[in-house]
């Protein structure tokens, strides 16, 4: 699978076009369809996903093989308030060697192209639980799974019942 990863940061401004990054790709302010197209990525994802980590403002969302992580910045925008940087993509499954810190490293260089630093901290944090949080299935897929398997079970009850009666 060709792995997409976009970075995304809303400028400390609050006024300035957001920061978007598409595979290492910084998208400029007038590239509207690939940055509509990024943001609609992240925005389903966390729409259709479950939040599987949250804890001193590091969080994690997973939806089948997609993600989003978010990660406080050291600096605060202009209102005071903390200024994530989210990362967010898709993966293999299993989680290939390497991956987890490709994302580090990208939101590394992506808040360093934007002026911004993450404490090492939220990035041992991240790091500590993303492998985690990737193999959790989202409670929705449990139940998906749960009633694939019951469904084959009345299945084979039901073959097994009308062989039995030949």
């Amino acid at each position: 699978m060709n792995q997409i990863l976009v970075f995304w940061a809303q400028a400390l401004d609050n006024t300035s076009p957001d920061h978007i990054e598409l595979n290492g790709k910084e998208l400029l302010h007038d590239d509207t369809a690939n940055r509509q197209r990024a943001v609609s990525l992240m925005s389903s994802i966390v729409k259709a996903g479950s939040e599987v980590f949250d804890r001193d403002n590091v969080r994690i969302t997973v939806d089948s093989r997609r993600f989003v992580v978010a990660v406080p910045s050291n600096e605060r925008d202009c209102a005071g308030r903390i200024a994530p940087i989210v990362c967010c993509g898709e993966y293999n499954s299993p989680v290939e060697d390497g991956f987890i810190d490709k994302v580090k490293d990208g939101l590394g260089g992506f808040a360093k192209n934007i002026g911004r630093t993450v404490s090492q901290k939220h990035f041992d944090l991240l790091i500590g639980q993303m492998p985690l949080a990737l193999k959790k299935k989202p409670l929705f897929m449990q139940l998906i799974d749960v009633l694939k398997n019951t469904i084959k079970a009345i299945i084979k009850l039901i073959l097994n019942v009308m062989i039995g009666r030949r």
